[in-house]
């Protein structure tokens, strides 16, 4: 009887830490990785999940990256083209921008979801004035870009960029969660500040008169 005492006393911590365990493990959502969750088979910050538009952006960012290159590369090894210089911004915007999003998406961890937009967000910033420089290049019209307009062109995206990098930034956004109900992948919220307003203004500006 005192044998079997000591071995009830013995087990009697295991048994606190099993329970412990088993409530830390439901507290989590399970998410699915591969066939198993992320409890059993990663760490949740490292976990990835794939969603219905994994494919599709892995293929545009594969054939936007390789535009990207071939650009580079007929502009390195041929006389300079101001065009094909603009096209290769462009679509490294495009690049940057598609990464970005396949990441945010397959991210699980909502400190990976924000590092991943803030990529995003850097190609977001660079399309519109790549695809403005690169109309009026390819419409041979270099003239109406002098250097004080060039550097004032630049400004929007310098300042997307400045913005994105503190760890707090309301006039880009603020109020970060996890959205776990609304599909059938987990997603990432946050509400937008008025320098989002602006560059949505702004690139929807520059689009316009780059098709004029």
């Amino acid at each position: 009887r005192s044998r079997s005492h000591r071995d009830a006393t013995t087990d009697e911590p295991a048994t606190r830490f099993l329970s412990a365990s088993r409530l830390r493990c439901a507290c989590q959502p399970p998410i699915r990785v591969h066939g198993l969750t992320a409890s059993e088979s990663l760490p949740r910050e490292m976990a990835w999940q794939v969603t219905p538009y994994t494919v599709p952006l892995v293929a545009a960012t594969g054939v936007s990256a390789a535009l990207t290159i071939y650009a580079a590369v007929h502009l390195y090894t041929r006389e300079y083209e101001p065009s094909v210089a603009a096209f290769c911004l462009l679509l490294a915007g495009v690049t940057v921008y598609t990464l970005g999003y396949t990441l945010t998406l397959s991210a699980v961890d909502l400190a990976a979801k924000r590092r991943w937009l803030r990529l995003l967000w850097v190609g977001a910033a660079i399309v519109p004035t790549g695809w403005l420089l690169f109309a009026i290049t390819y419409a041979e019209r270099e003239s109406w870009l002098p250097r004080p307009r060039l550097a004032g062109l630049a400004l929007q995206p310098a300042g997307t960029v400045a913005l994105l990098f503190p760890e707090r930034s309301p006039l880009i956004w603020s109020d970060f969660q996890l959205d776990t109900a609304s599909n059938s992948f987990v997603t990432v919220e946050f509400a937008l500040g008025p320098w989002y307003q602006f560059s949505l203004l702004y690139s929807w500006t520059l689009t316009v008169v780059g098709l004029a």
